[in-house]
């Protein structure tokens, strides 16, 4: 039980490294240290700001910090002098049992003799720090050592255990399902799957049809994952705190989407000659450059951007004046030896918040280029029902964070998704888990909106005339070399039911551009061409405004080159990363 094998014989493999950690691990979590100073409502990221010269504190927030730094080297005098007590003592410790000089042995040779010493032994688990767990979370451990009498529980074993639990009580068990005698011909039902659909009958395929152990393994986390997400709260490391969990995305398996295919088809049968694309979305520069590694650094190092408010508005659609409220834009580029991607997201914030946005924006908005408002009831979701229906909660509609005043005073900023997305579950086509996009909640009840008409590559979704308000399109990829995905709306209803609600429009704009793989990969090692000294080059900006009336602002977040040193570690994979 301490080592986490209870339930093992049906929670086996990838069952327990992987699935039934879905339902586990964030209620198992410890608790961290708050940072200090950093506790409080600002956000963190202004905090490192100030703490790197980047950001100039006001007095209040500047006194507060030298208060936290003057009280953290305190402590930091503290454990050294106590460190040096302890050395001592052991030192002292050391010349009397051996009768030898303490200085023949080194700091970390000496800690590692007391450690070998019985009384040190005995007395480890005393001195090793207990994890801190919830008060929630200890109570089900404390119930499972009442129980079983099993003294420390693993926490891998209880929920092992709990999954293995429910499991058997719905009637699965191993004489009745599976044999496992691969010599003979199958007489019970999981040993018939594994024969007949060989390695593809499993969860790592998401098969249709997979073993009733796997199946059975699956509904067990779902189940528990909605008790203890009922029951137990997790760390929130950035607020140092304990909080119930608001939104479930990534807790148990999930489930694939409820409804059948619309009636319309699946939207494959689209002209796809009809998507829209922006001018200049991948311009040619350097073609004069016979040196490949050379041409693609030319490109990361002193290549032009096209102006970013290209990617915001055009004749999309069934709209002469259309604007994106999202767009993901990925090209392969074979000549110009240069990868490009291209991410967008729509918000709305207040006029009277601009000038703490435009101070802000390069710490705490250079990641909202693939924000957006997501539902909370699941991991799959129907797109023809999370569009309208009521019943669904919906987080993240507020992307906006708490910034802070000339005088040091918390500020809230309110910076509203104007996309909101969803995972849908789809068989046949690849990917088979896209993320569907639609209008937010608070846009799509400002515009109406009533239902979807479309499917898999292409969404119109409607108010309640039947008529478009928003319109989706996935382009069907040439597999590993282009991806195209959008979602657009007619600019003066973005706009007007933007200032009905106080609120303009701003985007947030990403352009990255990396050097083709065939320029640095030899198999699976990084072997950059001569003259090629970076990987990439990142580019971020704000704009706010209008983009079709000319009255918008143009920010420059940021744009960082990434050399390849950055990249040594990436191929090292740890136990702990793949659970």
């Amino acid at each position: 039980m301490a080592d986490g094998f209870f339930g093992g014989k049906i929670v086996t493999g990838d069952l327990s490294r992987y699935v039934a950690e879905r339902c586990f691990r964030r209620f198992s979590e410890t608790a961290t240290s708050g940072g200090g100073y950093w506790d409080g409502p600002i956000d963190h990221a202004l905090l490192r700001a100030m703490d790197e010269g980047r950001l100039v504190a006001p007095p209040k927030l500047a006194e507060q910090r030298e208060a936290a730094l003057a009280a953290r080297e305190e402590k930091s005098q503290r454990d050294r002098a106590s460190r040096e007590d302890l050395f001592a003592q052991l030192r002292a410790w050391y010349e009397e049992r051996t009768g030898n000089g303490a200085d023949e042995l080194d700091e970390g040779g000496l800690l590692t003799w007391a450690t070998e010493q019985p009384e040190m032994k005995e007395d480890r688990a005393e001195r090793h720090p207990t994890p801190v767990y919830s008060e929630e979370f200890q109570q089900l451990l404390a119930h499972v050592d009442a129980e079983l009498g099993v003294s420390d529980p693993n926490p891998r074993a209880v929920r092992n255990g709990m999954v293995a639990h429910l499991v058997k009580a719905w009637g699965w068990s191993r004489d009745g399902f599976s044999h496992h005698d691969w010599d003979k011909p199958p007489e019970v039902v999981d040993d018939a799957i594994g024969q007949r659909h060989g390695s593809s009958a499993s969860h790592g395929s998401r098969s249709a049809v997979c073993q009733f152990r796997e199946k059975y393994v699956w509904a067990a986390v779902d189940r528990i994952a909605g008790a203890l997400a009922d029951r137990m709260p997790v760390w929130n490391r950035d607020e140092a705190r304990w909080e119930r969990l608001t939104n479930l995305d990534g807790l148990g398996h999930g489930l694939p989407d409820p409804l059948p295919h619309t009636e319309h088809g699946d939207g494959g049968d689209e002209d796809l000659q009809d998507a829209w694309t922006p001018d200049g979305v991948l311009v040619d520069q350097f073609e004069d450059v016979d040196d490949l590694g050379q041409r693609a650094e030319r490109w990361l190092t002193e290549g032009v951007h096209p102006d970013p408010t290209i990617f915001l508005a055009g004749e999309v659609e069934r709209w002469p004046d259309a604007v994106v409220l999202g767009f993901s834009h990925w090209r392969r580029g074979h000549q110009s030896c240069i990868d490009q991607l291209v991410q967008v997201r729509a918000f709305g914030v207040r006029p009277g918040d601009l000038d703490l946005l435009r101070r802000d924006a390069p710490f705490v908005l250079l990641e909202h280029y693939d924000r957006a408002a997501w539902i909370e009831e699941g991991v799959y979701a129907a797109p023809a029902l999370t569009c309208w229906a009521p019943w669904f909660t919906w987080r993240g509609t507020d992307q906006g964070y708490v910034s802070y005043t000339g005088d040091g005073d918390p500020q809230p900023i309110e910076v509203r998704a104007a996309m909101a997305s969803v995972t849908a579950r789809f068989e046949g086509d690849w990917p088979q888990e896209p993320d569907v996009w639609m209008l937010g909640p608070d846009l799509g009840r400002a515009f109406g909106v009533a239902g979807m008409r479309g499917g898999r590559w292409l969404r119109h979704y409607l108010d309640g005339r039947g008529e478009p308000v928003a319109t989706e399109r996935d382009v069907k990829p040439p597999y590993y070399t282009f991806d195209h995905h959008y979602l657009v709306t007619d600019r003066k209803r973005l706009v007007d039911a933007l200032a009905a609600e106080g609120f303009i429009p701003m985007w947030i704009i990403r352009v990255l551009w990396e050097a083709t793989p065939a320029l640095f990969m030899r198999g699976y090692e990084f072997d950059p061409r001569p003259g090629l000294v970076h990987q990439s080059r990142d580019t971020v900006w704000m704009v706010i405004g209008d983009p079709v009336s000319g009255d918008t602002e143009v920010v420059l977040l940021a744009d960082a080159l990434e050399p390849w040193h950055r990249r040594a570690d990436d191929n090292e994979d740890t136990e702990e990363d793949e659970e």
